[in-house]
């Protein structure tokens, strides 16, 4: 019987890191931005990512994509027209890092307006205030089916994936096309929060044996067809990824060199998480 399973914020991790009961009842529902906090500086993100027991996700985007969609009627058709463009490409942010960072990563020639809230966001690229954004591809097959309909917008990038997503299949990943090993740690390191997206934990020092009992249970829940049913129900993501492959992100963002985590909060703001 579990003691608690609790959203842990980062002001609030280093209690669960080091106070928390390490007997394996007591588990972290982590808000996604947080994991790479300590790794890119945040000073309130007093822990080791890479300590923490890790059980696993509900989703990683494997079913899914986060794209860079742009305006039809706007002249970039492509990301070759991206960095060409001449004016640059007006697109608006609403508080993402991944817009600023895939700019710098693929030499991109936008401007990014931020400070938008996301409907009013949407609105802006509807009335060709600004000629692109980046969001989910279901979350917009979902919220703004319209624009599917009326050809309003056209994906030109997709972010969170190794392959493309079947139903974006020539749309590109910011993966292939980046062009050295500085600029694939920066996306990475910008796409984690893509990747991770709903990470439970552990703290760090549960015995072996209670691990490996909660790594079972997580593994047989991902696995359930009914567990799958009430996700699909809730129109919600379900694309899990076990503790082992969790672990294994969080590895390597931790790899990441110093200056790609410089130039990550120099674009992202200092010690940015989202």
């Amino acid at each position: 019987r579990f003691r608690n399973v609790t959203g842990v914020q980062t002001c609030a991790l280093p209690i669960f890191y080091n106070v928390a009961e390490k007997d394996g009842l007591t588990i972290g529902v982590f808000n996604r931005y947080t994991v790479p906090a300590p790794i890119v500086g945040n000073a309130q993100a007093q822990f080791k990512p890479d300590n923490f027991t890790w059980l696993g996700t509900t989703a990683s985007f494997s079913d899914d994509a986060y794209i860079l969609v742009i305006r039809t009627s706007a002249k970039a058709k492509n990301v070759d027209d991206l960095r060409a463009a001449n004016p640059q490409i007006v697109i608006g942010n609403a508080g993402t890092s991944l817009t600023p960072i895939v700019n710098s990563a693929l030499n991109l020639n936008l401007k990014i307006v931020e400070g938008y809230e996301k409907d009013a966001l949407d609105l802006a690229v509807e009335r060709n205030e600004v000629e692109g954004e980046s969001l989910g591809y279901l979350a917009m097959l979902q919220r703004k089916k319209d624009w599917v309909e009326k050809n309003l917008v056209r994906p030109v990038l997709q972010f969170g994936r190794n392959t493309r997503l079947p139903a974006l299949s020539d749309v590109p990943t910011a993966r292939e096309l980046v062009k050295t090993p500085d600029a694939k740690a920066l996306l990475l390191l910008a796409e984690t929060p893509l990747t991770i997206a709903y990470p439970f934990a552990l703290p760090p020092g549960v015995p072996a044996d209670r691990v490996a009992i909660m790594r079972k249970a997580f593994t047989d829940m991902f696995a359930s067809p009914e567990v799958k049913e009430d996700f699909d129900k809730r129109k919600v993501e379900f694309s899990p990824k076990s503790g082992d492959e969790l672990a294994a992100i969080i590895a390597e963002i931790a790899k990441t060199p110093k200056p790609v985590i410089e130039q990550y909060n120099k674009l992202a703001g200092d010690g940015a998480g989202g």
